[in-house]
């Protein structure tokens, strides 16, 4: 079982998405960060699932249309680590 690991700048997307939701509702901000970590969770046991992206990366879809986050990571097979590096909104453009 692959072990997560959150990079600064992960964490940092999750407590941003947290705070901006949180000024409205904070009930579904803690909801929708609960979603997040469940649905990386599956990195554990299939960490080759999201669709490849730029920079040896991949990228985990979570949720969708409007509401829906992708999740940036790298997995060593080596070290049998994922790295989370970006979560973004689905509604925000991909970073070069």
């Amino acid at each position: 079982m692959a072990k997560l690991v959150w990079i600064e700048s992960g964490w940092a997307d999750a407590e941003h998405i947290f705070d901006f939701l949180a000024q409205t509702n904070p009930t579904h901000a803690a909801a929708t960060l609960k979603n997040i970590r469940d649905a990386l969770d599956i990195l554990k046991h299939a960490p080759q699932i999201g669709r490849p992206a730029a920079k040896n990366c991949r990228e985990l879809l979570i949720g969708r249309h409007h509401g829906g986050y992708t999740a940036v990571y790298r997995y060593d097979a080596t070290t049998d680590m994922v790295l989370i590096l970006k979560i973004r909104s689905q509604r925000q453009l991909p970073s070069s």
